[in-house]
């Protein structure tokens, strides 16, 4: 996961802060951060860029307890119990994270001096803890398609989907048109919603959902040969597993 922070930390230094929070999901970082959060933000973001944090031997420096809490949080991350060791004059964090999402977790090494602020309390952004367990869990399997055409991308509720159609599976299944949900800044799928060819009758279109660890058969009885057709009854069924509103 060390790699995912990598990722966003690039992206934050090449976009800046203000275009990150123009594209960022929950609108981060704050407009509020005071201008020493956001050089911070964006030192603490160049020193992961460059390598640091992951490694005890290589750790964050000379940054504020407070504002490397920022930056992952900033990232989607929540933060477990922080290990903190005083030596001479100098404060050793251990801060491990997690996915708000998914289940990846990291360990952020930081290593500063006693000017440094400690209080863990000031500019949290304890925003996505409450919604982190309401996003499906990607899944475990799901449609393994070796080709497909993608026709349409966009957002339903707090998910986006990708609708692919003509598609070429590995395995016996095959389908012809999948609709895939993710959830934020997972690249692996939560839900798929799939019109798939009958085993016994190939002729013959299955609606098909893939959630968890489990695939169900919704049954034959349903039009959905025309790509805008299963369109309309794949989404149907998604806002109902993900509690959507029209």
């Amino acid at each position: 996961m060390s790699g995912y922070i990598k990722t966003k930390s690039k992206s934050l230094l090449e976009k800046g802060i203000e275009q990150y929070r123009q594209e960022d999901f929950f609108k981060h970082p704050p407009r509020s951060l005071s201008d020493k959060e956001q050089r911070n933000l964006l030192n603490t973001a160049q020193q992961i860029h460059d390598g640091c944090g992951f490694e005890k031997d290589k750790p964050i420096v000379d940054i504020d307890l407070n504002h490397v809490i920022i930056l992952v949080q900033c990232f989607h991350f929540s933060v477990g119990r922080i290990v903190s060791r005083l030596e001479g004059d100098i404060w050793k964090d251990v801060i491990p994270v997690k996915h708000i999402v998914s289940d990846f977790v990291a360990t952020v090494y930081l290593q500063s001096g006693v000017e440094t602020e400690r209080s863990r309390r000031t500019r949290r952004i304890g925003i996505f803890q409450q919604i982190g367990p309401d996003y499906l869990a990607p899944l475990q399997y799901q449609p393994r398609l070796i080709s497909s055409q993608k026709v349409e991308t966009g957002k339903i509720g707090e998910y986006r989907y990708d609708l692919n159609t003509e598609c070429q599976s590995q395995g016996n299944i095959q389908y012809k048109h999948v609709l895939f949900l993710y959830a934020l800044d997972i690249d692996r799928p939560c839900l798929a919603i799939t019109a798939e060819h009958s085993a016994y009758d190939p002729g013959v279109l299955l609606l098909c959902v893939f959630q968890g660890r489990g695939h169900k058969n919704l049954g034959s009885l349903h039009q959905i040969d025309l790509l805008q057709d299963f369109k309309e009854r794949a989404m149907e069924v998604a806002k109902g597993i993900i509690r959507v509103d029209d």
